[in-house]
């Protein structure tokens, strides 16, 4: 019961907070992006595995909290994940630029 009054305070949080401006949709997006460089480089089942890893972990220093992190990450980033590494390896110069990026995958 505790866990289901949590997890709905969670949704109920992240809802509240996507309305605002980009939303957190874009923000995490923008966050994770921009540390391509820990998990571009690897490939397949590994690199999903590492890119949500990664997006937890960024998540984590702002939320303060592991079980935020997993569900913000598992519901904006990996969905958006094959788009957002296909467009990364189709424009290597937007790389650097994680607007740019989350903006091609309608993130931001």
């Amino acid at each position: 019961m505790k866990f289901l009054i949590v997890l709905c305070a969670v949704v109920a949080a992240a809802f509240a907070y996507s309305q605002k401006n980009n939303g957190i949709e874009c923000t995490i997006c923008k966050m994770f992006v921009a540390t391509s460089e820990n998990w571009l480089g690897h490939e397949g089942e590994a690199r999903e595995a590492a890119a949500i890893a990664e997006c937890i972990k960024v998540v984590v220093e702002i939320e303060k909290n592991q079980l935020v992190a997993q569900f913000l990450c598992n519901t904006y980033v990996k969905p958006k994940l094959d788009e957002i590494i296909q467009h990364m390896e189709d424009n290597p110069s937007d790389q650097q630029d994680a607007a740019k990026v989350c903006t091609a995958v309608k993130m931001c």
